[in-house]
């Protein structure tokens, strides 16, 4: 296991995202989950879920606007009252927290780190691929708005904020092949919970007992699936399917699937989240055709569970089962592509063995995907944002006669510091976790405010200033991150 609390100092962080608090839904399982380990590795963790942000029913497209300037204030006053070292935002909803941040030059405010569970951009362009692939209709409406209301919300706060964590790679390449600097992107797939790794095997005898979980969405693959189980049930008939979680009502579902096949299908609309080790025991094959993924929570869990889990190529699968899907237990199948899901099901309802093998091999799989690792992977993306300064330090500038400290003190620019950026970068490494620090020749205080973001959360530092006429300084680093930066000769 690992020690996400070893020779790193403690951090307070807030996670935000719109969305109920739902452990048991995948925005939010994953945001109590990753903070969940971050505590147990002693730091401290916060949340602000949907009815902490904005309370009352407000329209969707109304509240894609409203609900980012309702966090950016949020996060601003709770920032003057406590120390947050870095707060995590949801990737819909962070542009107005980040240009806030930059109206106010980081004064005052932590730095940004994006949470993405798969990136707007990307999924807008598949939501794109997949209506001209399958003739659907995508509204003018959405054609006109989505760009307008959403994805330039999504560009901004990816290009502004401090850091972004994604779930697979292709979104962290795709991230970097726009300019975003690689120390800034870490990729972080979620965990898996351990009571999946232990529940119990029935073994693959028998007919093969399949298994869906998720919201039966055209996201999810349904199309896809109906097609591929009609004709997977014409050459097994004895092929049993459960929809699990489908968030719809059971006669909803099974009217998708021909009146001669729906006695195959079995339908649970909604499951309390302790049960889903029971509901999946007596089933050997997992299948999800989505054509969109970051890492689904729910394919983990299959694998973890030792189920052979037949799966679209989509990013987030490729994530978990790699380029030899079948020595890591599963089986990936072009998204989109009804023929080769229906024939991948067939392989495996005609071979126990081979379902049984994939099992096990996808149980091994899933164990090195575990709630430490996500949150040890965050901590970086969290440490990097603590470490940019960006725009709220100028190292050593050539400011002409904006030089004058009265014109920084007007906050017509940031504070100066006399070192250079490399010298700002050893003061991050050396002062991180420091309980006591003396600055001697203060100026603007760009290097107390550089030492303030990574010293301890009870650390005090020391400002002297021999030409000031005062003395001497020291700032609590419980007090505001501005109040080291102007600190630069009051008394002690």
């Amino acid at each position: 296991m690992v020690d996400i609390s070893q020779h790193t100092r403690q951090l307070t962080v807030l996670k935000v995202a719109d969305v109920e608090n739902d452990a048991g839904a995948g925005v939010s399982g994953l945001m109590l989950q990753s903070g969940a380990a971050l505590a147990r590795g002693g730091h401290d963790v916060w949340y602000l879920f949907q009815r902490d942000i904005l309370a009352g029913h407000v329209p969707a497209g109304v509240r894609r606007l409203v609900v980012p300037w309702a966090i950016a204030i949020r996060v601003w006053g709770l920032a003057r009252r406590r120390w947050i070292d870095v707060v995590e935002i949801h990737e819909p909803r962070a542009a107005a927290y980040c240009l806030l941040r930059t109206l106010l030059r980081a004064r005052g405010l932590p730095p940004c780190v994006i949470q993405s569970h798969g990136l707007e951009e990307r999924f807008w362009r598949a939501q794109l691929d997949r209506a001209r692939s399958s003739g659907a209709r995508i509204s003018p409406k959405s054609r006109a708005a989505v760009p307008v209301t959403l994805l330039s919300q999504a560009r901004y706060a990816l290009a502004h904020a401090s850091a972004v964590i994604v779930l697979n790679t292709d979104d962290a390449a795709f991230l970097l092949a726009r300019g975003r600097d690689p120390e800034t992107v870490v990729v972080a797939p979620p965990g898996v919970d351990a009571e999946f790794l232990a529940a119990r095997r029935n073994g693959a005898r028998g007919p093969m007992r399949a298994a869906f979980i998720g919201s039966w969405i055209d996201r999810k693959g349904v199309p896809e699936l109906v097609s591929a189980w009609t004709d997977t049930i014409e050459a097994f008939p004895d092929a049993r399917l459960s929809v699990l979680g489908a968030g719809a009502p059971e006669a909803a579902v099974l009217d998708h699937f021909p009146a001669a096949v729906r006695a195959s299908v079995a339908v649970v609309p909604r499951f309390e989240r302790s049960a889903l080790t029971g509901l999946l025991e007596d089933h050997d094959v997992f299948v999800l055709p989505s054509w969109f993924e970051g890492v689904p929570l729910s394919t983990l869990e299959a694998a973890a569970a030792g189920m052979a889990c037949l799966v679209s190529d989509a990013s987030g699968h490729r994530e978990v089962f790699g380029e030899d899907p079948e020595h890591r237990g599963g089986v990936l199948v072009p998204a989109g592509d009804a023929g080769s899901l229906a024939a991948a099901l067939r392989r495996l309802a005609s071979d126990s063995a081979l379902r049984a093998a994939l099992g096990a091999r996808a149980r091994e799989t899933a164990r090195g995907f575990t709630w430490e690792r996500t949150a040890q992977r965050s901590l970086k993306a969290y440490r990097e944002a603590c470490a940019c300064t960006g725009s709220a330090i100028l190292h050593r500038p050539r400011l002409g006669w904006r030089r004058r400290h009265v014109i920084a003190l007007l906050g017509l620019r940031p504070p100066a510091a006399e070192h250079s950026e490399a010298e700002a970068q050893l003061l991050v490494k050396y002062g991180s976790g420091a309980r006591c620090a003396v600055e001697i020749g203060v100026s603007e205080g760009g290097s107390a405010y550089e030492l303030a973001q990574v010293a301890a959360p009870d650390s005090t530092l020391y400002l002297v200033d021999p030409y000031f006429p005062a003395g001497s300084a020291s700032a609590s680093r419980g007090s505001s991150r501005d109040a080291c930066c102007a600190a630069s000769g009051a008394t002690a």
